[in-house]
């Protein structure tokens, strides 16, 4: 399917001289396959919870899956699109300017039921919206973290799309494997639930219990071992 969307025949189709370049294609490909096996996953799953009906943003959210940043003058668009949304419209270098809050920005804003506030700074959303429950916090929940609590900004946020146990997955911008070499990207990480020092939920979204409950997700044989870690 990945093929037809991109070349208009499938991918064990070849066309002589190959007009697109078969070498760029296969890096397209590599980065939709995850996305697609998620697809198919949640539509093989009879349980799976409707994401249109549970923090419609997440749907804007997982849209985003894999948009990573570009350092120097060859940067980004979108990370520079998501900086704007954030009040930022000089931001021109996508590795030198952290972007999870910006990330978060732009997903509220494209979400017509629900909006965020402008801001880039990721410890300002502590205080947006209303506090969720810590021990069980909602799929779409929005994580802060404050690595500083002077107060400085030095922070992350990212959504909760599962809990287990200890462990908390979020999808957010600018989230690596762990080394800072690597481009941030758009991906889901595993946290510590201790790290996370509040969860936090549009004013105008009123959760219902399906909300706080995972095991349909877990089924969905999405494996998170093949994705991001925290920065």
């Amino acid at each position: 399917m990945q093929s037809k969307v991109i070349n208009g025949y499938g991918r064990g189709q070849y066309l002589k001289p190959d007009p697109n370049g078969w070498s760029k294609r296969l890096k397209i490909f590599n980065k939709l396959n995850p996305i697609f096996k998620f697809n198919t996953a949640c539509l093989n799953n009879p349980n799976i919870y409707e994401l249109k009906e549970r923090a419609s943003w997440m749907q804007i959210a997982y849209g985003e899956l894999w948009t990573e940043e570009i350092a120097g003058s060859r940067h980004n668009p979108r990370v520079i699109e998501y900086h704007e949304s954030a009040g930022h419209k000089n931001k021109t270098d996508d590795k030198d300017w952290p972007w999870c809050a910006s990330f978060v920005c732009w997903v509220y804003s494209k979400s017509k039921e629900h909006t965020g506030k402008i801001t880039a700074k990721a410890t300002d959303w502590k205080n947006w919206g209303k506090e969720d429950s810590k021990e069980n916090p909602m799929y779409g929940a929005l994580a802060v973290i404050d690595w500083d609590e002077n107060d400085n900004g030095a922070g992350h946020v990212g959504f909760v799309v599962n809990v287990d146990g200890d462990n908390v997955y979020l999808l957010g911008g600018n989230q690596t494997g762990g080394d800072k070499s690597t481009n941030g990207k758009v991906c889901v990480s595993r946290y510590d639930k201790s790290v996370i020092d509040y969860f936090r939920i549009p004013d105008n979204y009123t959760p219902e219990q399906k909300d706080y409950e995972y095991d349909e997700f877990k089924n969905t044989n999405l494996s998170f071992e093949t994705l991001s870690s925290t920065r």
